[in-house]
């Protein structure tokens, strides 16, 4: 099922029907530029047109309008560059779950048709942000065994990202149930219990999750935020400056913590904290 190409698509991709992407949208055909024409033996057999596009493409980015503009999650810089991983995204980008699922499976050295394959599958297509098609993974998992790891807790995430709350909530205490040592589930709990504004719970979780792990930033700056919605000031504080002592450019923890020196009456330190987050952000910090 091809992916539409209008600009400023995440499913935008070079990948998708090249031939007929590069007829509608690019002024030059690869077929004809210079970067197609490489030294090669003169009795080596021609190669064929669908050949030459798939090494064009491989090698060059389109560069028309409606590949111009791609997602972080979505780019090939991200990913380890090899043509095991151009295969597989390639049929993730064009919606082939089957052989995206069979390509994890050979890379990952995985049983093609195990709940870890799908749940593989459901990793990488929920990083390309191909959220159904990782949904769709995650859930015939567990179909297949329901206390597989990991599947409960991306399930989660997604949930979470599409504001089901309840149901995030839910599915990370599912994971937790099989591995009660899943910082990030606990670490996912408090973000929904501070969606929610229920602090109390929401600390509670954050503290686990610090306990498990301390050297991730996230539960440091959302119990700043706890503590500073519930009047605990100097908690609060101290949470901020450890998250930026693990995280020194996260911007969102100066600036919490410029808010809190503000309150505080500490007019200079905040100024100097608004002013690291004016210069993460790249724009001026209201």
């Amino acid at each position: 099922m091809p992916v539409s190409l209008a600009p400023r698509s995440r499913n935008c991709s070079r990948w998708v029907n090249a031939a007929t992407h590069w007829s509608k949208n690019c002024s030059a055909s690869p077929i004809t530029t210079r970067t197609t024409r490489r030294t090669r033996s003169r009795t080596s057999p021609p190669r064929s047109r669908a050949s030459r596009l798939r090494r064009w493409s491989a090698a060059r980015p389109c560069k028309c309008s409606a590949c111009r503009i791609t997602s972080p999650a979505t780019s090939p810089s991200r990913f380890p560059t090899s043509r095991k991983s151009g295969r597989w995204m390639a049929y993730a980008q064009t919606r082939r779950p089957e052989k995206a699922r069979a390509a994890f499976a050979r890379t990952f050295h995985l049983p093609a048709g195990s709940a870890a394959a799908h749940v593989m599958a459901g990793v990488m297509m929920n990083r390309l942000e191909l959220e159904d098609l990782a949904e769709a993974e995650l859930k015939a998992a567990l179909q297949q065994d329901p206390k597989v790891p990991e599947a409960h807790y991306l399930l989660g995430q997604i949930a979470i990202f599409r504001s089901r709350f309840d149901e995030g909530l839910a599915l990370m205490r599912d994971e937790l149930a099989i591995n009660p040592a899943h910082a990030m589930a606990l670490y996912r709990i408090g973000d929904i219990y501070s969606h929610q504004l229920k602090w109390e719970r929401a600390i509670e979780a954050l503290q686990q999750s610090l306990w498990i792990n301390p050297y991730f930033s996230g539960p440091y700056i959302l119990l700043g935020k706890a503590y500073s919605r519930t009047n605990q000031l100097e908690a609060a504080e101290d949470m901020l400056r450890r998250a930026i002592q693990y995280d020194p450019n996260n911007k969102s923890a100066h600036y919490l913590l410029a808010q809190l020196l503000q309150q505080t009456g500490r007019s200079d330190e905040a100024k100097r904290e608004f002013a690291i987050a004016e210069r993460l952000q790249g724009d001026p910090v209201k």
